[in-house]
């Protein structure tokens, strides 16, 4: 859920590295939380409207892979 309209290429970057992250085994939260970590860290995308949009909302535990 993101808080005001987003740019699409760093949402979709956003994202990439938040599934991927959920892929791997990381709790929902944790991984959105390292996400924007590393977005903060980036030159391209540090400036907070590139991520301070997105928060989690509901079951924080990792997803159960069949």
């Amino acid at each position: 859920m993101s808080l005001w309209k987003v740019d699409d290429f760093g949402t979709a970057e956003l994202m990439q590295r938040y599934y991927q992250r959920l892929t791997n085994g990381e709790g929902r939260s944790e991984a959105l939380r390292q996400v924007q970590l590393e977005f903060m860290a980036d030159p391209d995308y540090r400036h907070p409207y590139y991520w301070a949009s997105f928060l989690f909302s509901g079951q924080w535990s990792p997803m159960n892979n069949p």
